[in-house]
C-alpha cells in the first residue's frame, strides 16, 4: 500500500482509502491486498477500498479481478479493488481542464503516464508541448519555489 487517507462524508460517515500504483500484474500481489483491508478494518474499525492506480489497460484488467478468499466450497472473503487506468480514466491535456479538476488531471497524468500519443510522452509532441502547459498552468509544474 503506498498511501492511506481517511475520508469523512457527510452522509456515510468515514471510511478508509488505500492507494496502491501497479505498474504491472504481480501474481503474489493479490495476497498483500487482501492482508491490507483485513489488517485496516481490524485496526481502525472503519470499511477500507482498496484504489489501484495502473498505467496500462492490461495491468488495469488484471487488478480489476476479484481476489476470491477460502475453499472452493466456501469463499470467506472477496476483495473488489476499485481501479483507475487508461481505459477508464479520461485524458485530461488542456490546462484550463486540469485547473477546474485537479483530482482528475492527477489520476489522468498517472493513468496516461505511459500513452505515447499524449503531448509531453515520448512519441507525443515533447518538450514544446510540455512548456506550453506549463505556461497556461501558471507554472503549477515547478518542482520548487520561485
Amino acid at each position: 500500500m503506498d498511501t492511506l487517507f481517511r475520508v469523512d462524508t457527510a452522509n456515510d460517515g468515514a471510511f478508509l482509502l488505500a492507494v496502491e500504483a501497479q505498474s504491472k500484474p504481480v501474481p503474489d500481489k493479490s495476497n498483500s491486498w487482501t492482508y491490507y483491508l483485513a489488517h485496516l478494518y481490524a485496526r481502525y474499525r472503519l470499511p477500507p477500498i482498496l484504489l489501484v492506480v495502473c498505467r496500462d489497460k492490461a495491468t488495469a484488467s488484471w487488478a480489476a479481478e476479484p481476489v476470491r478468499v477460502g475453499p472452493p466450497f466456501h469463499t470467506s472473503m472477496v476483495v473488489f479493488p476499485l481501479v483507475l487506468g487508461p481505459g477508464n480514466v479520461p485524458a485530461v491535456i488542456d490546462p484550463d481542464e486540469a485547473a477546474d479538476d485537479l483530482a482528475l488531471a492527477v489520476f489522468s497524468a498517472l493513468a496516461h503516464a505511459k500513452d505515447p500519443g499524449l503531448p509531453g510522452r515520448a512519441g507525443g509532441g515533447g518538450g514544446q508541448h510540455r512548456r506550453r502547459d506549463r505556461e497556461a498552468m501558471g507554472g503549477m509544474h515547478r518542482s520548487r519555489p520561485g
